[in-house]
């Protein structure tokens, strides 16, 4: 098994059991003891979980839950993340928006008095573009993830290869200075590293992170992109001034989304 779907295995086997012996986890996943201490020392970086005496349990306070859930936390401010962020659709742009809770905001707002085209593995953006007419829609992923309410499991490289993205609206599930922005489901992961690779090769591409102030300072398993990476970060609420000072240091926008 590679090592970060092993990870991942790992992490959800926790979430199942909540809490687990490390001489558990080494017998479940047929590793050594230093095997699974490398391993946890990834693990342990995603705020879901957290080290116990003699094993690791379920950090209660930051726990993944559904889609439906997520969602109704911070929903005002997700909806005006959301709308700003439709705001900036332009004619004939070729956008990509991922599967989040906040990106999913975009849906309402998504313009209808001109032509773009729309790549997305959300639910609820697939949802909303199909009654638009003036949306040339392309569905990413073959297979329905109910707890992310989005779609995965598809050759994501081959696909973002045959298109030339004009702006990329991405999700996160947190962000840190030291580990980036991240991501917690390794099938989502996939799909956000495709479409931040593409940017280094297509220089025309905006990428976008949409982001409301409870995902400041914390970092889930897995990293997808550097903060840098982004041209623009849309939030709402007073950001930490050391975060302020690193994306004005590294050039990223920061655009204040407003009621």
């Amino acid at each position: 098994m590679m090592r970060e779907k092993r990870i991942e295995a790992m992490g959800q086997y926790i979430l199942k059991k909540h809490t687990v012996s490390m001489k558990e986890l080494a017998q479940t996943f047929s590793i050594s003891q230093n095997t699974l201490r490398r391993d946890l020392g990834i693990l342990l970086e995603d705020a879901r979980f957290k080290k116990v005496y003699g094993g690791v349990t379920v950090n209660e306070e930051n726990t993944l839950v559904d889609f439906s859930e997520r969602h109704q936390r911070t929903i005002t401010e997700k909806k005006q993340i959301g709308q700003c962020a439709a705001h900036l659709i332009v004619p004939n742009d070729l956008i990509f928006i991922d599967s989040g809770t906040t990106t999913a905001e975009m849906a309402p707002y998504l313009p209808q008095d001109f032509h773009f085209t729309l790549i997305t593995n959300s639910l609820q953006l697939l949802n909303a573009a199909a009654r638009l007419q003036n949306i040339n829609l392309i569905i990413v992923g073959n297979h329905f993830n109910y707890r992310t309410q989005s779609f995965t499991g598809t050759e994501t490289d081959a696909l973002f290869q045959n298109y030339n993205i004009s702006k990329a609206f991405m999700s996160a599930t947190a962000l840190s200075i030291s580990n980036g922005v991240t991501n917690s489901d390794l099938e989502e992961f996939k799909i956000k590293s495709a479409v931040m690779n593409k940017a280094q090769v297509n220089t025309l591409q905006k990428n976008i992170l949409l982001l409301d102030h409870t995902k400041f300072g914390k970092t889930a398993l897995l990293t997808y992109a550097k903060v840098q990476q982004f041209d623009s970060i849309i939030y709402t609420k007073k950001m930490p001034q050391k975060y302020l000072d690193f994306f004005k240091e590294h050039q990223v926008n920061l655009i204040p989304a407003r009621a």
